[in-house]
């Protein structure tokens, strides 16, 4: 049953929010955010995360609200008067844009010494990778996900993925369960060929 507060992601990659929502943000941030609602879809109250073993409060387009900067916490808790009502899904929309907006910068100064830099990722790459960073927190993909972010950086993007999904399986070091540890095999897969995934929207 689909809850009453819940869009639905789109069906396939074709589907794109309205540039009118996402004017403010640069082609590689505005793809991320295309790739993150068409698989997460967009939640107006807060729920339970179900895909990590540890339960976490996640909110909008699949925000994970306790792991959010704090400026981004408090622009939520004042758009649903803390937490209360419903979160505006354009509220929720560019809260998540300025976050991977944050990120992508963050990447690049952090892979500008690197043998493949972010600028030289295809844009399936450079979404899939900043997902990552949104969806795990940004220490939690580059420090957690060590191994597999120090295989990209070295433009390994085979072992990039192969320890990507090493960490995402559910007796590996990461937290993912069910769905999550699915669509991760699928950003996996977007790294290694460096293509999006037929219908990764669904």
């Amino acid at each position: 049953t689909v809850q009453p507060d819940f869009i639905p992601p789109p069906e396939g990659p074709n589907v794109r929010l309205p540039k009118s929502k996402t004017k403010t943000l640069k082609p590689d941030a505005r793809q991320t955010l295309n790739f993150m609602i068409a698989k997460e879809g967009i939640r107006k109250k807060p729920y339970q995360d179900p895909s990590r073993k540890k339960s976490r409060k996640a909110i909008g387009p699949g925000l994970n609200y306790e792991q959010l900067p704090k400026k981004y916490q408090n622009i939520i808790k004042k758009a649903t008067n803390d937490l209360t009502t419903d979160l505006p899904d354009e509220v929720g929309i560019k809260v998540l844009g300025n976050i991977i907006s944050d990120n992508n910068k963050r990447l690049k100064e952090l892979m500008k010494n690197s043998k493949v830099k972010f600028s030289d990722l295809t844009s399936a790459q450079k979404a899939a990778v900043a997902s990552l960073t949104v969806q795990l927190g940004f220490d939690g993909y580059t420090k957690g996900f060590s191994d597999s972010f120090k295989a990209l950086k070295a433009g390994d993007f085979e072992e990039a993925a192969r320890q990507l999904l090493r960490n995402a399986a559910d007796d590996g070091p990461s937290e993912l369960l069910g769905d999550a540890e699915l669509r991760t095999k699928e950003v996996a897969k977007m790294i290694r060929t460096g293509k999006f995934q037929k219908n990764y929207g669904t």
